[in-house]
């Protein structure tokens, strides 16, 4: 008889039983729960229709005869407007490795920016005694431990400051600058309703937004709406003078 045959069968577990809430009659949690619901819909459809208006907003900054960063235009629609701006990059949004190589490919240098400085330290463990630290004070080299002087990496990262995305805006028109631009900038929008809109139209218009089969064929109906307005609209010039050739 083989060890195998000698083996002990083990026993099976009894299948974990799931407790059972009490549950309790409370009134307005349907509303409660129909609004949450209503709320993350809208914020889902705002995002689809907001990235689609922002491609929009963009499109039209690259039509602008400019080598410097344009102010921003007001969009209009109906009756509401937004003001569209095209901002630099902030450094809280640090350029990835692909970005960063692409830049510089189109001849364009990342700002390296110090997030944590480089730097050597008293290992908090003897920084305490006083003793010691009255020691060193007369002779560091002569009496500290090996492991006194702790070591801090410095690390940095690579970020959009103003003379690359000034250096973007001044390239020759073209794919090359689109996509520089896209890499230094960042879109934003400030829409708001016309003080005459009548607020009856709001969850009538709203309603419309919500339903997940129509979310996307609604988000392209009105990003084509804007779209059309932002074409036959000129937008707001920028007021700042043009650089010259030899700038």
């Amino acid at each position: 008889m083989s060890i195998f045959d000698k083996a002990k069968a083990v026993p099976a577990k009894a299948p974990a039983t799931k407790k059972v809430k009490q549950e309790i009659a409370l009134a307005g949690i349907q509303q409660l729960a129909e609004i949450k619901a209503a709320m993350q819909s809208l914020e889902a459809a705002a995002k689809t229709i907001e990235g689609k208006v922002k491609e929009a907003g963009f499109a039209e900054f690259l039509k602008m005869e400019t080598n410097i960063r344009p102010e921003s235009f007001k969009a209009v629609e109906g009756m509401a407007t937004c003001s569209v701006e095209m901002r630099k990059r902030g450094t809280n949004s640090a350029l990835n490795l692909d970005e960063v190589e692409a830049l510089k490919r189109l001849g364009l240098k990342p700002f390296e920016q110090v997030v944590t400085t480089e730097m050597f330290g008293i290992n908090p463990i003897y920084a305490a005694d006083e003793k010691l630290m009255g020691k060193v004070s007369k002779a560091l080299e002569k009496i500290v431990p090996e492991d006194f002087i702790v070591h801090q990496a410095g690390v940095t990262k690579q970020v959009v400051d103003d003379a690359l995305c000034d250096a973007a805006f001044k390239m020759a028109p073209g794919e090359d600058r689109a996509t520089a631009l896209q890499m230094v900038t960042t879109m934003a929008l400030k829409p708001k309703l016309n003080a005459d809109y009548p607020m009856e139209m709001l969850m009538k218009n709203v309603g419309s937004y919500l339903a997940p089969e129509v979310t996307e064929e609604k988000a392209d109906e009105l990003t084509a709406e804007a779209v059309e307005i932002l074409e036959t609209k000129p937008a707001k010039k920028s007021r700042a003078k043009k650089a010259t050739s030899a700038e």
